[in-house]
């Protein structure tokens, strides 16, 4: 009964129980896994339904239009500039009516994951309700622990804590509000799982079409039937699947064939992770191009690439202080992460330059540079 929304003197008399009684059991099993149940029932039970623009608290507007108060509020993240830029450019690629299509290169240990298959669709989906989103994974399994992970964020309805370890290092700290509570309930009555998951709408309005609001798909399985007008691939690329010819022309074939057919007008595809190697799937979509014929160009390159380097040479010092400012700041893109410690780990690693500066490969490396092959204003280009 108190699932249901009713009071504890209500619940007692439909339970046949005194007021006490109910206080008693409810104080006793507070921290049990029960008692936390039925505190998120309760709570969920209470919840208003989607809340308009309008009626939304200073906060929740707040959120609404800013992504990285919308971190620091929802997550308890304090969020670095990285991480507010990309966001509103995927925002700015969504309100193109084309389809637009979008690389975006990282590297390891930064926290890139979180940001494009938890964070980014959280905000998309509080500012879209309607949206209807995609997160593949390199396997179905993984793909279905970052909807589940989505899911169980639209649905809470106590603040998260923070990690100690994290919060110690100021990486992290208590979150101040949760999502169903400041924009109203997202979990819907009807498809709710971890693999796939409507949320409510407005009015209660039906969902248009057969799609959920986010699915999860893995490489290995088939996306035919499904389309989305968001769509983010995670660290799809792998030495596993890139390592010969035949592996990256099918994983080529089937992105075209396949992942690129997926999105629906007006919709944002995107294939973030680390670069690997110079002749990569990154690489692959990067040199496409397209005809427009409303550019004063007809051709144009198809993908936009998002790009961001461990360490920016043109703007470092020298000096690397304690509590380095970040990114466009600092030379170090997420100093709190990466530290200039971390990068001198790395930076003699024969990969430094592709995997953790996203470069095509190491120009000290190579026999061929990549120009000469394909062309460029300084050379013909092999045919």
């Amino acid at each position: 009964y108190r699932g249901k929304g009713l009071s504890q003197k209500d619940a007692g008399i439909k339970a046949g129980i005194s007021l006490s009684s109910a206080y008693r059991i409810e104080r006793d099993h507070k921290a049990t896994p029960e008692g936390i149940e039925l505190r998120n029932k309760v709570a969920e039970a209470r919840l208003l339904g989607p809340i308009p623009y309008e009626k939304l608290s200073k906060d929740a507007k707040r959120g609404y239009d800013d992504f990285g108060f919308f971190l620091r509020r929802y997550f308890g993240v304090k969020p670095f500039y990285w991480q507010e830029e990309s966001a509103a450019r995927l925002q700015e690629y969504l309100e193109t009516p084309d389809r637009e299509f979008c690389v975006i290169s990282a590297p390891p240990g930064v926290g890139k994951s979180t940001q494009f298959t938890h964070w980014v669709p959280a905000w998309l989906t509080v500012r879209d309700r309607t949206i209807k989103g995609l997160i593949g994974s390199v396997s179905h399994r993984l793909a279905t622990q970052y909807t589940n992970q989505l899911m169980r964020t639209l649905e809470r309805t106590f603040p998260v804590q923070g990690d100690p370890a994290l919060m110690e290092r100021g990486l992290a700290f208590d979150a101040d509000g949760c999502l169903a509570i400041d924009y109203g309930r997202f979990k819907s009555e009807g498809n709710w799982t971890k693999e796939q998951f409507v949320v409510e709408q407005f009015g209660r309005q039906l969902v248009v079409g057969k799609e959920p609001t986010w699915a999860a798909y893995g490489a290995e399985g088939e996306q035919i039937g499904h389309r989305a007008r968001f769509i983010v691939w995670d660290d799809l690329v792998s030495i596993r699947n890139q390592s010969t010819n035949d592996q990256r022309e099918k994983m080529e074939r089937t992105w075209d064939d396949i992942a690129e057919a997926r999105l629906e007008p007006g919709g944002v595809l995107v294939l973030q992770g680390q670069r690997l190697m110079a002749d990569d799937l990154y690489s692959y979509n990067l040199r496409k191009r397209v005809t427009d014929p409303d550019a004063d160009e007809l051709e144009r390159l198809k993908y936009h690439h998002i790009k961001y380097k461990v360490h920016y040479d043109e703007l470092c010092t020298g000096e690397h202080p304690k509590n380095p400012e970040p990114w466009p700041n600092g030379c170090l893109l997420a100093p709190t992460r990466m530290t200039w410690r971390d990068v001198l780990n790395v930076q003699d690693n024969p990969s430094f330059e592709t995997v953790w500066q996203q470069e095509d490969s190491n120009p000290g490396e190579i026999f061929v540079e990549k120009d000469w092959i394909d062309g460029d204003a300084s050379h013909i280009g092999c045919k």
